[in-house]
């Protein structure tokens, strides 16, 4: 089985914000801005995500330099309460251009899992405006999942084809070339092991210390993992990631990432123990 490690959200260069942790800790990724793609969804379009409205938010935190009318690239899209939706809905993200080839190489398909990750940090709310908590550590952080269950070809030739809940996507409205697609959630999570029934794919809404990526005391790119992850046999089971960015520190392994990269795929075959700790934090998370 492949597990894709997906970088998400506002980055310094998209956005130059985390997305918000909130007092109450529900927490929420906020979507790239639409920059030259086209892009029929708004910040305002997003429903009021456990009473806070996302339009404010971003306004808020980025001291008015992000209008709450700003067209959004809404990517991935894992979470059904976010806009009304037409019957059918499922989870659903675009495949990255640019990243394409590298899924392919690595074996990325049917059933492969994608994690979603992004950049974050604690809020709160004072005098009516949202604030970072001064002090609060930059964080990586999981926010969703996707199993991929069907793969469409993209583009707006293929709008016509595609189901009708998922035409609003930006990767229907954008010709984007010959690798433009789609993945959809499976309906059910398929893992070994798992003893819940999960949903195919979905956002978690609460953070909590399991879902934390980033090292305690360390910037956010420095990952802690469980000490199973560590390469086996001088392979790291992690694209892009040599053995030589793997240390072991008592019970973790800690993995210094790269600054920029969108995808890295994992190799459950070298690193079995990855499907256990999936399935812990999804059936207490989900």
């Amino acid at each position: 089985m492949k597990i894709v490690f997906s970088r998400k959200g506002f980055d310094s260069e998209n956005g130059g914000i985390p997305s918000p942790i909130f007092p109450d800790g529900a927490f929420c990724s906020l979507p790239l801005l639409a920059t030259d793609d086209k892009s029929n969804t708004k910040f305002d379009d997003l429903l009021a995500f456990d009473g806070h409205s996302m339009g404010k938010v971003v306004r808020d935190l980025s001291n008015g330099n992000i209008r709450p009318s700003r067209r959004i690239h809404f990517d991935p899209d894992l979470n059904k309460a976010l806009l009304p939706r037409l019957a059918g809905w499922r989870p659903i993200c675009g495949r990255v251009i640019r990243s394409a080839s590298h899924l392919r190489d690595h074996g990325v398909g049917i059933g492969a899992l994608i994690l979603f990750f992004g950049w974050f940090r604690r809020v709160e709310l004072q005098a009516g405006r949202y604030h970072f908590v001064r002090g609060s550590e930059d964080l990586h952080v999981l926010f969703g999942w996707l199993q991929i269950g069907e793969i469409l070809a993209a583009g707006p030739e293929m709008t016509k084809a595609a189901p009708k809940w998922a035409r609003y996507h930006p990767h229907f409205l954008n010709n984007w070339g010959a690798e433009n697609a789609v993945y959809l959630a499976s309906d059910t999570l398929s893992l070994a092991g798992l003893s819940k029934r999960i949903p195919g794919g979905g956002a978690f809404t609460q953070y909590s210390p399991e879902l934390r990526l980033t090292a305690p005391n360390c910037t956010r790119s420095i990952w802690r993992l469980p000490r199973s992850f560590h390469p086996k046999r001088g392979r790291s089971p992690l694209s892009r990631h040599p053995a030589e960015r793997w240390t072991i520190e008592g019970d973790h392994t800690i993995l210094r990432t790269f600054a920029r990269w969108q995808e890295a795929v994992l190799d459950t075959e070298q690193c079995p123990e990855a499907i256990d700790w999936i399935c812990d934090i999804v059936t207490t998370r989900a």
